[in-house]
């Protein structure tokens, strides 16, 4: 991330910031997910009453619904959220494992394209998410289908600062060799993905594992 400024550091510990279009964020931070359609608190209070900096939310449940379809590409995400700041969208990775929908149901570059168009402040690439039970095989080959996609998504991410997620399930050196050819490409966000399945079964020292093996 070339305006990703650090300020202090201790260790592994780093304290900084970035500016985006919408604005300049401090980091670490947390984004709150915000459903477009289902959200009890609305996006701007969760800036004014919690203190929150930016949130994130999915462009393909955006693209999937013609309501917000319609005027997320009219207003923009921040008009569709009604919010001001920055906004980071996922590509429906998650949603592909969660509802186990067919691989052919979200085109990479299409989406990556329907986020410039929204003029999200951070896109995601399609990354291919790995359950926790696979074999290391089918790790692999969620690696690999990563890094083609990376591949081919990263030269045209226009303006729009993209992050290129890193995956390759419990296995370290799946996720070291994922960040080394990742970390290659022209991206601004390297996300650590794959983790709520772990998160969900409690595997944290998993997570710690894959982390430690990213920044590596």
């Amino acid at each position: 991330m070339s305006n990703f400024e650090i300020r202090a550091k201790d260790g592994l510990a780093r304290l900084g910031r970035f500016t985006t279009k919408h604005g300049t964020v401090r980091t670490p931070l947390l984004m709150p997910v915000v459903h477009p359609g289902k959200s009890a608190i609305r996006p701007s209070e969760l800036v004014d009453d919690f203190g929150f900096q930016m949130v994130i939310t999915n462009s393909y449940i955006i693209n999937s619904h013609e309501r917000f379809r319609e005027q997320a590409l009219k207003e923009g995400v921040h008009g569709l959220l009604d919010f001001n700041h920055p906004i980071m969208t996922d590509s429906g990775t998650f949603q592909m494992y969660f509802h186990n929908l067919p691989e052919e149901e979200i085109d990479p570059l299409a989406i990556l394209e329907f986020q410039k168009n929204i003029r999200t402040d951070i896109g995601t690439i399609l990354d291919a998410f790995s359950k926790p039970d696979v074999t290391r095989t089918q790790v692999e080959k969620d690696v690999d289908l990563s890094l083609e996609r990376a591949k081919k998504s990263v030269d045209k991410k226009g303006e729009m600062m993209l992050a290129g997620t890193i995956q390759g399930g419990a296995y370290e050196d799946l996720r070291e060799r994922s960040a080394k050819e990742m970390s290659a490409l022209d991206f601004d966000v390297f996300p650590i993905g794959g983790v709520v399945p772990f998160m969900e079964m409690y595997r944290y020292a998993d997570i710690v594992r894959m982390t430690l093996a990213v920044k590596k």
